[in-house]
């Protein structure tokens, strides 16, 4: 995908002010929207309500309809797996992506009723945009298939993905698992859980862009972090990025 400027988004975390702001700042310097994950689970006592990111992210998806990328993160994975049996008992069944967190299945109840199907339908696990891999933690060189070319690793890539989100209530896939580093079995975090600071490399034909690992570094921009040609963009809500058509991203402070 190429779009004259792209602006990312990563790490909500039900945080609906920190977006707006961001929004109403950048309005008329964008041309696609990308929203990095981990929409649910509050982080903080700036956070909104579950209802509040749903509707702002329906608002989103009305404004700015294939503009817009949904990747999901880790919290959400959390989340989606038990949307299936949520929605026919009380309780969910087989949780195998808990992550630590404000969870409650009375949250993961009312998620279910407020996220409608087009947003599942929308929500993938990475992109590639203006010559960059975007996802929510990145893509560890153990999970990028061989092929011929990057397009073609893509295109594979993409397969596996769509099959791990659609089996998510049923078996556990690597691809959205942590790595022992963050606490999980295998030896590398997957594309929701690779964690920035012990497992990621710069090792891929293509630079990435993701989040998930916070910096909380006392100089706010320098909270963005870069290994290689890859970035990390997670300030913990205080950073964002603008992408061009390019391949040149500006780190931009909120």
């Amino acid at each position: 995908m190429n779009t004259e400027s792209t602006l990312l988004i990563f790490d909500i975390h039900q945080d609906t002010n920190w977006i707006q702001r961001i929004l109403e700042k950048e309005d008329g310097n964008f041309t696609h929207l990308l929203l990095g994950g981990d929409y649910f689970d509050a982080k903080s006592d700036r956070a909104g309500s579950i209802a509040d990111i749903c509707a702002l992210l329906l608002e989103l998806e009305d404004k700015y309809g294939d503009d817009m990328t949904l990747l999901w993160g880790n919290h959400d994975i959390h989340y989606l797996e038990t949307i299936p049996t949520m929605r026919r008992h009380q309780n969910p069944r087989h949780q195998r992506y808990k992550i630590p967190g404000d969870y409650s299945n009375s949250k993961a109840k009312k998620l279910s009723k407020l996220l409608p199907r087009r947003l599942l339908d929308k929500g993938r696990l990475f992109t590639k945009i203006s010559g960059h891999l975007i996802s929510h933690a990145g893509i560890a060189a153990k999970f990028w298939p061989s092929a011929d070319s990057a397009e073609a690793s893509i295109e594979t890539l993409n397969r596996l993905s769509h099959e791990a989100m659609l089996k998510l209530p049923y078996e556990a896939n690597p691809l959205l698992l942590p790595g022992k580093t963050r606490g999980g079995d295998q030896a590398t975090g997957g594309l929701t859980w690779l964690d920035f600071d012990e497992e990621f490399e710069d090792a891929l034909q293509l630079p990435q862009i993701f989040g998930h690992t916070p910096s909380f570094a006392e100089t706010i921009i320098s909270r963005a972090r870069r290994k290689g040609n890859s970035w990390c963009l997670d300030g913990a809500q205080t950073i964002y990025g603008i992408l061009d058509a390019s391949g040149e991203l500006s780190i931009r402070e909120t």
